[in-house]
């Protein structure tokens, strides 16, 4: 197979995979053409002042393509341009199931002198608001307008590329603790907590949603743009570029990380109770990080918390499909993902 062109080689994987047979795959198999959403049969697009509406997999949460990137339809983003964005706030951003949750506890704590009182009562996404959902049916999805209300130092979490961030982001405003991870766990997470958003329609396999998200129709894609972009801003002052995996692994030595970028000092003392807090049994258990929604079936935050669960799911060549699309998109950069645990 290494003899053959590269994009030989990607088709010919591509249909090896599209048509393996697993338990998930209860009819014929899901046809994932041009930027169709990772839908059903049934799916159809329209148009909404000038962004593709995709009748995707999950009509929980519809999504749009936007300036390069597939994002929420209810993501408003006249307010988000509206945001006004100070030197002391601080934000968190990922591409989703990358880490974002334990990094925003991190960094709670951090920022507002270990409160962990606070941090087992008060919903995270209170302390912490999403910037890039408005969804009446849940309250704690306010957006802009949750974000506004606040007083500085804003703690804002977002999913959103950089080129479509507020621009007092993108003039360097602020501070951005940005957390990736590897790709083959992300697609894993995100497989398993779209899930949680697809309502009487067919699931799609492990295989199926890996093509959609190759394709760049699920949510948030293109993850590589996505995480490239942020990539070439973490030499500026104002941006922390963090692996996931070495989150998991040395807790302890980011949580001193985080903390001299944002200015604090901690003693071991309160590093050891920031790890402890934020063990992933405690954040699991802790129903102000991991809690449900009453309203939207959005799912636990926190699944596994495990570096390397792809390999309960892929295939040789579902592996292959994401080395050569990492190899062709982040190729020139000399970001180096981890895809097993130090210690097994």
């Amino acid at each position: 197979m290494d003899d053959l062109p590269l994009c030989q080689e990607v088709s010919s994987l591509s249909r090896r995979v599209q048509n393996m047979k697993t338990e998930d795959v209860k009819s014929e198999d899901v046809k994932l053409k041009d930027k169709d959403a990772a839908g059903s049969k049934s799916n159809k697009n329209v148009v909404q002042n000038g962004d593709i509406i995709h009748r995707p997999q999950y009509p929980i949460v519809e999504l749009r393509e936007h300036m390069g990137t597939n994002i929420f339809s209810l993501t408003d983003f006249e307010e988000i341009r509206s945001v006004e964005v100070k030197p002391d706030d601080i934000w968190v951003v990922s591409f989703p199931r990358s880490g974002t949750t334990l990094t925003q506890e991190i960094v709670y704590l951090i920022s507002r002198n270990l409160d962990f009182e606070n941090a087992k009562s008060e919903p995270l996404e209170s302390r912490f608001p999403f910037l890039d959902l408005i969804d009446i049916r849940a309250p704690m999805f306010s957006g802009p307008s949750q974000i506004k209300n606040m007083a500085s130092p804003k703690l804002v979490k977002s999913h959103l590329h950089l080129h479509i961030m507020p621009s007092g982001v993108r003039e360097k405003t602020g501070k951005i603790v940005y957390v990736a991870r590897n790709p083959r766990d992300v697609i894993v997470s995100n497989y398993f907590f779209t899930k949680d958003l697809r309502t009487n329609v067919p699931e799609l396999s492990m295989e199926e949603y890996l093509q959609a998200f190759i394709s760049e129709t699920t949510y948030a894609s293109p993850w590589w743009q996505h995480v490239k972009d942020y990539w070439k801003q973490r030499n500026d002052p104002n941006v922390l570029f963090i692996l996931y995996e070495d989150l998991v692994e040395n807790t302890d030595e980011i949580v001193r990380t985080i903390a001299s970028f944002l200015g604090k000092d901690l003693s071991d003392e309160e590093v050891l109770k920031i790890v402890e807090h934020c063990s992933f049994e405690n954040m699991k258990n802790n129903s102000a990080v991991n809690g449900l929604s009453d309203t939207i079936p959005i799912g636990q935050q926190l699944r596994r918390g495990k570096i390397g669960s792809w390999k309960e799911h892929f295939t040789e060549d579902m592996n292959r499909l994401v080395d050569i699309m990492v190899k062709n998109t982040l190729g020139d950069t000399d970001l180096v993902f981890r895809y097993e645990a130090k210690h097994q």
